[in-house]
């Protein structure tokens, strides 16, 4: 369910950007951090299921390698309806590198249910999609 979320995710991103599904990588092993490349991006897709989700997050037992993976962009999905078939919505996008000096960390007690720890950004501190088109156009 999880991966076949996460596939689901990454074909949003492809068909918004007009580009060929066959960019992603539909092996069954995990990935190096980098879910598809274009516009001269390395792209880590991030979802939820939950149609109330609104945050991109980075799982807190995944903290030790954020610096190193791969990816140089984040962008952030949701299942955007409870119906068959699912529905996508690509909320927004964050350059890696401004996602580690702005990011907020859950605490312990908190409302979101993150673990402790917890990297995210809510999704008003996210840019907004089309930025990432006329990003890619300069």
């Amino acid at each position: 369910d999880i991966q076949a979320w996460g596939k689901a995710f990454e074909c949003a991103l492809c068909l918004w950007a007009n580009h060929p599904l066959s960019l992603l990588s539909w092996t069954a092993r995990p990935d190096n951090g980098i879910d598809v490349e274009f516009w001269g991006r390395k792209i880590d897709m991030k979802g939820s299921k939950n149609i109330r989700s609104n945050c991109l997050i980075w799982p807190q037992p995944k903290n030790h390698i954020l610096k190193s993976t791969p990816s140089d962009t984040l962008v952030l999905g949701r299942r955007a309806l409870e119906i068959e078939p699912p529905a996508i919505d690509l909320l927004g996008w964050t350059p890696k590198d401004r996602f580690i000096n702005f990011h907020l960390v859950a605490p312990a007690v908190n409302n979101r249910k993150f673990a402790d720890g917890t990297k995210y950004m809510e999704e008003h501190q996210l840019l907004p999609m089309e930025d990432m088109r006329a990003w890619a156009a300069i």
